[in-house]
């Protein structure tokens, strides 16, 4: 009896760090298929192949993640240089005919 006690909490313990371990959530309600193994290893085939293509892709993604970084800093430094720059011209005391002929 103790030892069957025994079995029985290991293969609870097996199951939580199945549980624990697994890629996806796990649905207990859902009633296992007579050919679920079958569709299992269908589905895992696309996911190789989903992320073999993920794979291909994220070089590409990374370089152009890294240009719209670095597009991005130039913009924005610009932006920052305008301001600072044109701070004081926007903010006029004056009616613009008068500062045009006070400049003439």
């Amino acid at each position: 009896m103790k030892e069957t006690q025994n079995i029985k909490t290991e293969y609870e313990e097996q199951l939580k760090r199945k549980y624990a371990s697994a890629n996806y959530p796990i649905d207990e309600d859902i009633e296992y298929p007579y050919n679920g193994s079958i569709w299992i290893q269908g589905l895992l085939k696309d996911i190789r192949g989903l992320k073999e293509e993920i794979d291909k892709v994220l070089p590409y993604l990374n370089e152009k993640e890294d240009i719209y970084k670095h597009r991005k800093y130039i913009y924005e430094e610009r932006l920052n240089s305008f301001h600072e720059e044109f701070e004081e011209i926007v903010n006029f005391t004056q009616p613009l005919p008068s500062v045009k002929k006070t400049i003439s």
